[in-house]
Order: structure tokens, then sequence, then C-alpha cells
């Protein structure tokens, strides 16, 4: 077994309960029919942290050939994996007292922006790293990559504060789409 093998494996563990635990809040508007009413904010909020945690699942492929690894790193990329997860959680928490996900959704926004805010800021440090480890170059996007950091960070911690329907509707949407597009790093299908 290679250290990445061995590394990975913790990782990805983590990375899956997050995975699951999403899927097992989605199921529950479809187990009790009625009983749970969605709001489309909290769900595409659902989706942006889905789709990073397989886009992160994907993209740490480029510590394959990573010799030496040591406790930092391997604790890093893991921390990324133990804030989703945590997020996940907030998202959807298994003890609630409301069915209305739209309530549950503003009650929870504050540990959901914090931890979007820690997720986002792990993830420059993660092109950062990946670049001075030399396992993918990344030296072109790293100014533009800091640039949105320090904007979405601003409008993460408004959406922290806010309890404004339609600055969380059209943030969740314009979030999105920049999760889609790659961010500020593009998206490519090579890990």
């Amino acid at each position: 077994m290679s250290q990445f093998e061995y590394v990975s494996v913790i990782v990805a563990v983590v990375a899956g309960l997050a995975i699951v635990h999403l899927l097992r809040g989605i199921a529950r508007f479809f187990d009790a029919r009625g009983k749970w009413t969605p709001y489309w904010v909290h769900l595409l909020w659902t989706w942006n942290v889905f789709y990073s945690l397989i886009v992160f699942w994907w993209f740490t492929w480029v510590f394959r050939d990573l010799t030496g690894w040591n406790l930092f790193a391997f604790l890093f990329i893991l921390l990324f994996a133990l804030v989703r997860y945590l997020q996940c959680v907030v998202l959807f928490p298994t003890e609630t007292g409301s069915t209305d996900f739209r309530q549950i959704y503003f009650e929870n926004r504050k540990p959901f922006f914090t931890f979007e805010i820690i997720a986002l800021w792990l993830a420059l440090a993660d092109v950062v790293l990946k670049d001075r480890l030399g396992v993918a170059d990344y030296g072109a996007v790293l100014l533009p990559q800091a640039i949105v950091s320090v904007f979405a960070t601003a409008m993460l911690l408004i959406a922290r504060h806010s309890t404004n329907r339609r600055f969380h509707a059209v943030y969740a949407v314009f979030a999105a789409l920049v999760i889609l597009m790659g961010g500020a790093g593009g998206s490519s299908l090579e890990p």
C-alpha cells in the first residue's frame, strides 16, 4: 500500500460520510412526504456542498505521486473533509424541532456560513500547498483565487448575519454558478 493510499482511505471515509449525511437528509423529503417542507435555497446549498465534496475527492488524486507524507499534510487534507462533514450536519440536523427547512436554514445559517468560510480558505491554502509541493502548477491562479476568496468571504459574512430571503436566494444561485465554473482556478476534468 502506498502512502497516498494509506492517507486517502480516512479522507475518503469522512468525505463519504458527509455525502451519505446529505443523501440521508434529502431522503427525508421522500420518506415522509408532506411532513418535511423543503426550501429551494437550502437545497441549492446542499447541491453546492455535495458538488464541492465530489470535486475535493476528485482533485485529491493529484497527491498520488507525492512522497514523504507528513502529519501536517495529512491533517490538512483531512481538515477539509471534516469541515464539509460538519457543514452537512448543519444542513440536515438529526434532531430538529422543525420540519420546515426554510426555518432550519435560517436558524443554522451562522454555523453553516462559518464552515463555508473555513472551507473557502482551506481551498485556497490547498491550491498553495499543491503548488508548493509541486504536485500541480497553480502559480497563475493564486492571485485571482485569493481575490475571489476575499470577495467571497465578505459575501459569506453578510450571508452569515443576514436574514434577508432575497439576498440568500441571489447569493445561493451566484455561489452555485461560481462553484460550477470552478471558481477562479477554472475547472478541468483532469485532476
